[in-house]
C-alpha cells in the first residue's frame, strides 16, 4: 500500500512494563514479513518459563493499536483486543502462553472490513469477530510452538488475507492519522484536520469510529502519551520535568493525570523503570 510506511516510520507503539518481570516470564517480540510492516507493528509474545507462584497480572498501557492474540496452549481461545482510552488489566494465571498480532492504527479495521468500535475498551472472543480467523488458528497454532513457528503461520495468514482486501485504505482517514502523528502537541484539531482532509467534524468522528475505536481526541491523547514514552525512553537522562512540556502538558497535573490514565501508574513510580521500558523498535529479534 503506497507510502503507508509512514505511520510506522512516525509512531512507535510501547508497553512499558510497571514491575519488573520476573525471570519465570518472558516477552518477545519480532518483525512480520516486510510487505505487511506497513499494517502490522509486530507479533509478540508473553510466556511463563516456569508455574508461577500466584497468578500474574498483565497491566496494558494504551498504545493506540488493535491486538488479535491466541492461547498457545489451547488455540480455541482467541481473541481481539480493540482500541483502549485507558490502561488495563488482564489476570493471566500462573502458567500461561499467548502470542498476538498488533495492528498498526486503522490497519485492524482495514484488513477485516470491522468496525474498530464494537471492540473499544474491550476484549472479545475472535470467533464473535472474526471466524475464518479463529478457525485458522485453531487448525494451525500447536502448543509448544515457538515465536518464530508463530510468526511463519501468521505471515502466512495474513499474506493470504491481504491479497483478498478488495478496497484502498480511506485516504482521508490515512492523512488525518499522518496530521495528529506530527503534530502531538495540540488537541484542539478535529475541526482542522476535517477541513485539511476536506470532509465535515461529523463525516471526520465516523471515520475514527470505524477505523480507530474511538475520536479523534482520544486517539491524539495516546498518541502524545507514547510519545512521550519514546522521548523519555530515548532521554534517560533528561528529567521528567523537563520533557512534558514538550509535549503539550499544561503543567504537572496535567501530566500525571494523563500518564496514569493510560498507564495505570504514576511517572514517578515507573521512573526508576525507565531502563526496562519495553520498546517495540529495540526488542526486535
Amino acid at each position: 500500500m503506497k507510502n503507508q510506511t509512514d505511520i510506522r516510520e512516525l509512531f512507535t507503539p510501547m508497553q512499558p512494563q510497571a514491575a519488573p518481570l520476573s525471570e519465570k516470564i518472558f516477552i518477545t517480540e519480532v518483525l512480520p514479513d516486510v510487505r505487511l510492516q506497513p499494517y502490522i507493528w509486530c507479533y509478540w509474545e508473553i510466556k511463563s518459563r516456569k508455574p508461577l507462584e500466584e497468578d500474574f497480572f498483565c497491566k496494558i498501557a494504551s498504545d493506540g493499536c488493535i491486538d488479535i492474540f491466541v492461547n498457545v496452549n489451547n488455540p480455541h481461545e482467541s481473541y481481539a483486543m480493540g482500541f483502549y482510552n485507558r490502561s488495563s488489566t488482564y489476570v493471566l494465571g500462573s502458567c500461561f502462553h499467548y502470542a498476538g498480532v498488533r495492528f498498526l492504527p486503522g490497519m485492524f479495521s482495514y484488513l477485516f472490513n470491522t468496525k474498530a468500535s464494537e471492540l473499544s475498551n474491550a476484549v472479545e472472543f475472535m470467533d464473535a469477530v472474526h471466524k475464518n480467523t479463529s478457525k485458522f488458528l485453531i487448525e494451525n497454532i500447536r502448543p509448544g510452538d515457538s515465536i518464530h513457528d508463530i510468526r511463519s503461520v501468521f505471515d502466512k495468514y495474513f499474506m493470504q488475507n491481504l491479497h483478498h482486501v478488495g478496497n484502498e485504505f480511506d485516504p482521508r482517514v490515512y492523512e488525518a492519522i499522518l496530521i495528529i502523528l506530527k503534530n502531538t502537541k495540540s488537541l484542539n484539531i478535529e475541526n482542522d484536520v476535517s477541513k485539511i482532509v476536506g470532509v465535515s467534524p461529523r463525516h471526520l468522528r465516523r471515520l475514527f469510529d470505524f477505523y480507530i475505536g474511538h475520536n479523534i481526541k482520544s486517539f491524539a491523547r495516546v498518541v502524545r502519551f507514547q510519545n512521550y514514552l519514546k522521548a523519555h525512553s530515548e532521554s534517560i537522562n533528561v528529567a521528567p520535568g523537563s520533557l512534558y512540556y514538550d509535549f503539550g502538558y499544561y503543567d504537572q497535573g496535567h501530566f500525571i493525570k494523563e500518564f496514569k490514565t493510560f498507564s495505570g501508574d504514576t511517572p514517578s513510580k515507573m521512573a526508576d523503570l525507565y531502563n526496562t521500558l519495553r520498546c517495540s523498535r529495540a526488542s526486535f529479534i
